[in-house]
């Protein structure tokens, strides 16, 4: 990473905290503290299967942008196909829920605003070094479709009702 006096931030392309939390795996490209608390940015992968349950967010606006790979968006009642290219922003309040339908890893950009998400991957998950590429970075054992378990004091809802099944 490099900090410029003029406040702007530049991460390479393997740069910034990696972390696995609840199957997934999460690298920093902007966090509150590098923007006056208004948004962060993260870079996520998601293997075959995994994603995460329906769920709600009572603080922040949370935007999808799908770089490689296509994922399978959920609300209470509809599906929604999100091939690589597609972006998707969700309210607060809104339900959601994701999942990886393929057999190839899917790469997206994910936009919270206001931040503090990316402390809860922190705090919740494990910290990965970076010894590698970001997209060759890989977990094992990582909790399929569960979110984590303090993500109630992070303001969000989990919803009793489980994902449909995977038609692949």
């Amino acid at each position: 990473m490099h900090k410029y006096e003029a406040g702007i931030t530049v991460r390479g392309a393997n740069d910034g905290k990696r972390l696995a939390s609840a199957g997934n795996i999460y690298r920093i490209l902007a966090s509150s503290a590098e923007t006056n608390s208004r948004y962060a940015l993260l870079e996520t992968l998601v293997e075959p299967g995994q994603g995460a349950p329906l769920h709600l967010h009572e603080r922040e606006e949370e935007a999808f942008f799908i770089l490689e790979g296509d994922m399978v968006f959920f609300a209470e009642n509809e599906k929604i196909k999100a091939p690589e290219g597609s972006f998707l922003n969700c309210s607060v309040n809104s339900v959601r829920g994701f999942r990886n339908e393929t057999q190839k890893t899917a790469r997206m950009l994910i936009l919270l605003a206001p931040p503090g998400l990316e402390d809860m991957f922190e705090e919740d998950g494990e910290v990965l070094e970076n010894t590698h590429p970001f997209r060759e970075t890989k977990i094992s054992g990582g909790r399929a479709l569960s979110c984590p378990v303090i993500s109630e004091r992070f303001g969000i809802v989990n919803i009793a009702k489980a994902l449909p099944e995977s038609e692949v």
